[in-house]
Parts: structure tokens; sequence; C-alpha cells
């Protein structure tokens, strides 16, 4: 097997889904429109859930759900749930004071908001159930697949990074400091969206 040759495929296909809009982008956008480090802290917080991901897919969660259909529901579900809360939490949040909705939130929390975002990510359990299975991974040596598994969420970390220090540059924030009612509003819209299209799957 050329192992570069699937290692190129993964990049590149990771790299295609983190670049498809989903909540792990609006949380980060509407964050930075706050504050630079509390972006970052998000985005620290995407990578273990995307590795715990790459993980589980590895070892074969594919198989998994395939075999408990009802393993899949239970996760659509609870994913929605949490999807449509961080949405109505965001909206609420425009409409309050903004020295109220914009107070400072505490790092171990901005983390753990990244973190449950990105394990609930509507996107994550149809691809990291298939990535594997389409590239032919899963015939990778022991060592190569421990390299692919921090390798891929990497990848995102580099792009959302990439997110949260453009949107809280100079010229983004007097942007943002003038519609920041607005970013919550519509990245609460965006939230609930994404809850509802995944509550709607079948």
């Amino acid at each position: 097997m050329d192992i570069a040759h699937t290692f190129a495929l993964l990049a590149l296909a990771h790299t295609a889904a983190v670049l498809s809009p989903g909540p792990n982008a609006a949380l980060v956008i509407q964050t930075a429109a706050r504050s630079r480090r509390d972006a970052l802290v998000v985005v620290a917080g995407l990578w273990p859930a995307g590795f715990l991901y790459a993980v589980a897919g590895l070892a074969g969660l594919g198989a998994l759900l395939a075999a408990a259909p009802w393993l899949t529901n239970a996760m659509r579900f609870a994913c929605s749930a949490y999807l449509l809360w961080l949405g109505f939490k965001m909206i609420r949040n425009s409409f309050r004071d903004r020295r109220i909705a914009g107070a400072a939130a505490a790092p171990t929390h901005l983390f753990w908001q990244g973190f449950v975002t990105n394990l609930i990510n509507p996107k994550s359990l149809a691809y990291w159930a298939s990535v594997f299975t389409v590239t032919g991974a899963y015939d990778l040596p022991v060592w190569a697949q421990a390299a692919v598994a921090p390798m891929m969420p990497a990848i995102g970390s580099v792009w959302y990074g990439s997110i949260a220090l453009m949107a809280s540059s100079g010229p983004a924030r007097a942007f943002f400091d003038r519609s920041i009612h607005w970013i919550d509003r519509i990245s609460g819209t965006m939230m609930i969206g994404f809850g509802l299209k995944l509550l709607a799957q079948r």
C-alpha cells in the first residue's frame, strides 16, 4: 500500500470537511467577535474532540453505528438538543446589554464549549464513520494510523485558528463592534438551523 498516497487522501478529505460551513466555524467567529483569546481557547477545545472521533473511526465507528441504529438516533437527538440550546442562548444574549452579554467567560468553559460543539457537529458522525473506509486507511500499519489520528484534527485546528485570527483582526473587530448583536443573532440562527436539520434526518 502507498502510505503517502493514503495520507494525502486523508489530508485532502479532512481539509474539504473543515472548509465547509458548520457549527465549529460559527462558534469561532461569534467568539472572535468579542475576544481573540477566547476564540483561540475555543479552537483548542476542538482538537481533542476531533482526535476522539479519529480514534473511534479507526476502531470501527462505522460498523458500530451500522449494528446499533438506536445509538445513531440517540446521538442525533442529543446533538440536536445541544445545537438548539446553543443557538437560542446566542440569540437571547444578543438582546442583552452588551457589557453583560460580552462578559468574559472562564477559559475552561470556553474550552469545553469548543469540545462539545465539535463532538456534536452534524457532519461528524457520518464523516468519521466513513472517511477511513473510503480512503483505505484501515489497511495502514498501526504506526501510520497512530500518526493519522492526531494529524487530521490538527488540520482543523490550523483552519479554525486562522479564522479566529482573521475574525479578531483590526478591520474585522471594527465591523463586529458595530454589528455584534447581529453577529450573535446570525450565529444563533445558524446553530438552530443545524440542529433542526440534524433532527429531520432519517
